[in-house]
C-alpha cells in the first residue's frame, strides 16, 4: 500500500506534515536525518495513522506486529524520500507565493480559506496545530510537486509510433476487454469510528471466507447480506463494466480478476466490496470517439509508469547527493 509514487509521494498529501514533537529530547524523538532536516517520532507516527487504520483487523497478533513494523520501515522511508524532495527544490532556489498558497487552500477548503478563524479551525480538525502551521505544510506539497515537475514529469514522452504498439497488445483486433461483474457491499460511513470500521471489515473478510469455501452461492450471499439496494436483489450483479468508468481503486480489484474469480475485500468510497468476476468478454468500441478515449487513457497509464521508473531513479540519484542517517 505504501510505496514511494505519485500518489503516496506528491506525496503523501497533506499527511507528508509533520505535526509538534513529543516533549521528550530532541535526540531521542528524530528517528531519521536528512541533510540539515530531522524526521521525529511524533512525525512518524502521524504519518502512519492511516496506514494502521487500514490494518486488516482479522490479523493474529504476531501477525499485525510484523505488518506494522513493515508498515513504519516503509512510512519511514516516505517521510525520507518526501525531505530529499524539498532538499532537491531548495537547492535549486525555488519558492512558492503567497497566492499560490491561498489558491490551493481555497481549492482544499473553499468556505474557509479566505476566513481565517474559520481556516484556523478546520486545519485543527485536519490535525495541524492551526492556519499558519496547515499554510506551511501546503506550500512543501507545492514545492515539492514544482520540483518534481521540472525534473521528472516534464521530461516524460510516449511516441505515437509506441502508443500505436501497445495500443494493440491492448486492444487486439481494435476490441476491449469487457467484465461483467457481481459485488457484495458493505457501506462505511463518514462518521464512522475505527472500531465501526474494523467490525465491517471483520464481516466482509468472514463473508469472503465463506464465499471462498463454498458454503454458500454469492447470488443467496448478495441478497442477504449487501447493502447496496439496486444490485442485491439481483445477486449482486453490476452488468458489464469496461476500464476507465469505475472508482480506480474498485476498477483495479475488478480487472484484476479472471472470469469465475472471487476478490478479497477491497475498500472504496463507498465502503467495503467483495467483488466476483461472472464473465469475459472483448467487445469492438462504440465509435471512433470511444476508441480515441481508449487510446487517451492508456497513454496516460504509460506515461504515469514511466514516471514512476524516472522518479526512482531520480531519488536514487538524490540520496546519492544528501546524507540520510535512519535511526529507527
Amino acid at each position: 500500500m505504501i510505496q514511494a509514487t505519485l500518489t503516496t509521494l506528491l506525496l503523501l498529501g497533506l499527511s507528508l506534515a509533520p505535526a509538534q514533537p513529543p516533549e521528550d529530547s530532541l535526540e531521542e524523538a528524530v528517528v531519521a536525518v536528512v541533510g540539515d532536516s530531522v524526521i521525529t517520532r511524533f512525525d512518524l507516527s502521524m504519518a502512519m495513522t492511516p496506514e494502521v487504520a487500514s490494518m486488516d483487523p482479522l490479523l493474529s497478533a504476531s501477525a499485525r506486529e510484523e505488518e506494522f513494523a513493515r508498515l513504519q520501515r516503509a512510512t519511514l522511508q516516505n517521510l525520507v524520500d518526501n525531505e530529499l524532495v524539498l532538499a532537491a527544490a531548495r537547492q535549486q532556489s525555488l519558492e512558492v507565493s503567497d497566492l499560490e498558497v491561498d489558491e490551493a487552500l481555497g481549492r482544499m477548503i473553499p468556505d474557509a480559506s479566505t476566513d481565517t478563524e474559520a481556516l484556523d479551525q478546520q486545519a485543527r480538525t485536519m490535525g495541524f496545530e492551526g492556519a499558519t502551521h496547515l499554510r506551511t505544510h501546503v506550500r512543501k506539497k507545492l514545492l515539492m510537486d514544482r520540483v518534481v515537475m521540472m525534473q521528472v514529469r516534464s521530461k516524460i514522452r510516449i511516441g505515437d509510433l509506441e502508443l500505436a504498439r501497445e495500443f494493440d497488445k491492448r486492444f487486439p483486433g481494435g476490441r476491449f476487454r469487457s467484465l461483467e461483474v457481481a459485488h457484495i457491499l458493505f457501506k462505511v460511513s463518514p462518521d464512522d469510528t475505527l472500531e465501526d470500521y474494523r467490525r465491517t471489515w471483520t464481516r466482509a473478510s468472514q463473508l469472503q471466507a465463506r464465499l471462498a469455501a463454498g458454503e454458500l452461492t454469492f447470488e443467496a450471499a448478495a441478497a442477504s447480506f449487501s447493502e447496496d439496494s439496486g444490485s442485491a436483489g439481483e445477486g449482486g450483479v453490476l452488468g458489464f463494466v469496461a476500464e476507465g468508468t469505475l472508482e480506480p481503486e474498485f476498477e483495479a480489484a475488478v480487472f484484476a480478476l479472471k472470469a469465475g474469480e472471487l476478490s478479497k475485500p477491497v475498500r472504496s468510497g463507498l465502503g467495503i466490496h467483495i467483488i466476483k468476476a461472472l464473465a469475459e468478454e472483448y467487445r469492438p468500441f462504440a465509435d471512433d470517439e470511444a476508441r480515441e478515449d481508449a487510446r487517451l487513457r492508456l497513454r496516460g497509464v504509460m506515461e504515469e509508469q514511466l514516471f514512476e521508473k524516472a522518479f526512482r531513479r531520480w531519488l536514487d540519484t538524490l540520496r546519492r547527493k544528501v546524507r540520510v542517517d535512519i535511526r529507527l
